[in-house]
């Protein structure tokens, strides 16, 4: 049997730096896991012991409100390997759970591999991306993913994922549907020349008008999403944040055209057979909540979708202020907000 000292399991981690809202809780037990070998291992370890498991990525989608039982893992295996596609114009690209995202991001356009640049900048590690099938300015993750493999952590056995076994949606999938479920270790894409290049997006098309670029290229669509994500969003090393605080709801074309009679003004968008999305950032400003400050936590002055704590504060603040905003919401256009980070 592995022992504490074995796994080099600590005790009474403080999380405080390992989550980017900054909120200084405490894991019961934690280790840091490296290949798969010790990821079994600590599972077997915890299951022996009765202890519930959470696995910690970048910390940066979670609220943590108390401090975590039993055994916190966090994978920090940064392996990315690069393997032929079968077709010239695409290369296989594996990526370790471990591996920040904007890492993988960054190596993928040092060697000419377009398809990730406009998921330049997203926080978080690569293990998590797919469960919240992360996008931004026009492009989703499970357009480029094809394959995640993980581990279920009640029965260690280990399973493969096709795009498809994912069943992704709207900042959603299989792995949130199942949470706390399966361990993602490793990621696969596919990328290279046959993706399209995406700019036009409207605050990304401005961006890189400004710079004089009509044509643009992979790198300089990367270089406009970090200039534009910087110029609206926070460093959470400085303020800290989890992002944006609530996904954009979705509703039938029908209530979109009351919305807009009666609001004009209302920003949406077309989201295909979904319906229409409607923007979450539109309503909180036009509330009044943009820069506003509940003690310790507050909406950010440029963005009002992303929530931030200005130290001293805790989880139960954020989450009072999140249901102040949604009930707002709610009573004024008759939409319920949902919180995109998971709440611990």
């Amino acid at each position: 049997m592995n022992t504490d000292a074995e796994l080099r399991i600590e005790r009474d981690k403080p999380l405080q730096a390992l989550n980017t809202l900054g909120f200084s809780q405490t894991a019961d037990y934690f280790i840091e896991s490296g290949s798969n070998e010790q990821l079994v291992a600590a599972l077997s370890y915890a299951q022996s012991r009765g202890w519930p498991v959470f696995i910690l990525g970048g910390g940066s989608n979670i609220v943590l409100t108390r401090n975590l039982p039993g055994l916190t893992i966090q994978l920090t295996n940064q392996n990315i390997q690069y393997d032929p596609a079968g077709n010239e114009h695409l290369t296989r690209v594996t990526a370790s759970a471990g591996v920040p995202w904007h890492n993988l991001v960054t190596d993928t356009l040092e060697k000419n591999l377009r398809g990730l640049e406009n998921l330049s900048l997203i926080p978080g590690s690569v293990g998590a991306a797919p469960v919240q099938n992360i996008g931004a300015y026009g492009v989703e993750l499970q357009s480029r993913l094809t394959r995640v493999q993980a581990l279920h952590i009640d029965s260690l056995q280990w399973r493969e994922f096709t795009q498809s076994d994912c069943e992704f949606s709207y900042r959603h999938s299989f792995f949130k549907k199942h949470a706390n479920q399966y361990v993602i270790t490793e990621v696969e894409f596919e990328l290279g020349n046959c993706h399209d290049l995406h700019h036009d997006y409207a605050s990304l098309a401005a961006h890189l008008s400004s710079r004089g670029i009509t044509q643009p290229d992979a790198r300089q669509i990367s270089e406009s999403v970090i200039a534009t994500r910087q110029a609206r969003l926070p460093d959470p090393a400085r303020l800290p944040n989890a992002g944006s605080f609530f996904h954009n709801p979705v509703v039938s074309r029908a209530q979109a055209n009351q919305l807009t009679e009666e609001h004009p003004g209302i920003v949406t968008y077309d989201a295909g057979s979904a319906g229409i999305k409607v923007s979450a950032a539109w309503m909180i400003e036009n509330l009044g909540f943009k820069g506003i400050r509940r003690g310790n936590v507050g909406v950010h002055d440029m963005q009002s979708l992303v929530l931030v704590h200005h130290q001293q504060g805790t989880g139960d603040e954020l989450l009072s202020l999140a249901n102040e905003i949604a009930e707002s919401v709610m009573e004024h256009f008759g939409i319920q907000l949902h919180i995109e980070p998971t709440v611990l």
